[in-house]
């Protein structure tokens, strides 16, 4: 039956048919791309433990939180040795979350690894110490700093500036990865890189007191180390690193120019 003249067609249907599929169309392109982005493999770089670069001059420990050990692997690639290792009790707390182990080298050229215990919702000033060691890496003496002298407060977190005034920036988030260093003589990209949303980079970096490379760590699990002078090159230093303290500026990991482990040969 026609409409009555001077009657008009309802276009509110067509109107809302038109929407829905218009919307479904793009709901289908953004689970399409997020899919692709998810199934976006991380980035490969080379790794110095298959083929070590005697030019990189120091000692990098970390924590392997696979074998809940302290670890420490030169510059170069390798050799590496674990120095100490953790029992359950020392990274386990009932009634806090861990905040650690922090790694630091001393001035007297031992490692002291502290362990910090703190409430999940609380800031982190509240974080309170649970216990410190201090490892003599040449004889593999372990010296338990007690109670009363155990430290008061977090450390500083790590700052960016290189040993000659170079800075740093950072740019992680969505997978997209982008490290630019700035000196005297301008700004140039250390490293661009894409993997999936999961894939960051610790910030700030931790620099070798050289300034001729940089570490960080990376969300899957990684020690990247990133060398400054031109051409910059990213190669993997070392594997199954703890890295959840990415938010927090401080690290698993601890940097020296001193020359650590014996020589491969």
């Amino acid at each position: 039956m026609s409409p009555a003249r001077g009657e008009r067609r309802d276009p509110v249907w067509p109107t809302v048919l038109v929407i829905v599929v218009v919307g479904l169309a793009a709901l289908g392109f953004l689970v399409v791309r997020a899919l692709n982005d998810w199934g976006k493999p991380n980035p490969e770089f080379p790794s110095l433990a298959g083929n070590p670069d005697m030019s990189l001059q120091g000692t990098v420990a970390y924590y392997d939180v696979n074998l809940g050990c302290v670890r420490i692997v030169a510059a170069a690639g390798q050799p590496s040795r674990d120095i100490l290792c953790l029992t359950s009790e020392e990274t386990f707390n009932p009634d806090y979350d861990t905040f650690g182990p922090l790694l630091a080298w001393r001035a007297d050229g031992r490692l002291s690894v502290t362990m910090f215990w703190w409430g999940e919702k609380q800031a982190e000033s509240s974080a309170i110490p649970g216990w410190q060691k201090i490892v003599n890496v040449a004889t593999g003496a372990v010296e338990e700093v007690p109670g009363t002298e155990l430290p008061g407060t977090l450390p500083p977190a790590n700052s960016a500036p290189g040993p000659n005034g170079e800075e740093i920036e950072v740019t992680s988030g969505g997978g997209h990865v982008e490290i630019v260093l700035t000196n005297a003589a301008g700004s140039r990209t250390l490293l661009s890189t894409e993997g999936n949303p999961d894939y960051w980079v610790k910030v700030p970096p931790t620099w070798s007191p050289d300034g001729h490379w940089i570490v960080v760590e990376n969300g899957a699990g990684q020690i990247l180390l990133i060398t400054v002078d031109e051409p910059a090159v990213t190669r993997v230093l070392a594997t199954d690193v703890m890295s959840w303290l990415g938010w927090s500026g401080r690290t698993h990991l601890a940097v020296t120019g001193a020359y650590l482990l014996e020589s491969t040969g």
